[in-house]
């Protein structure tokens, strides 16, 4: 018969160490990360996502819809990026489109 105790399992049961454990996850929000082309010049707004070409969205937006999931833009709008006189993919200034 053994007395040894069994090690626990799972990320962060058995603290810090070379093999990576020591960490624990922390629950989050799950988010949904959209990468379209620029030619589609998506723009996402509280009324839904539209596309500036013309280009169909409406698979995307009734996906979000089902899902009541909005899009919110990693560097503001479009519109507040060329008034500030950033050029999109220039040095600097973010990439073109980026939801």
């Amino acid at each position: 018969m053994s007395d040894q105790v069994q090690p626990a399992e799972g990320p962060g049961a058995s603290g810090p160490g070379p093999d990576g454990a020591g960490f624990t996850y922390r629950g989050a929000e799950q988010e949904l990360i959209v990468v379209a082309r620029p030619e589609a010049r998506l723009r996402a707004g509280a009324e839904g996502v539209r596309s500036a070409a013309g280009a169909d969205v409406s698979a995307l937006d009734m996906f979000l819809g089902d899902e009541q999931l909005t899009l919110e833009p990693l560097f503001g709008s479009e519109e507040r990026l060329q008034q500030s006189g950033a050029a999109p993919g220039a040095a600097g200034g973010p990439p073109h489109n980026q939801i």
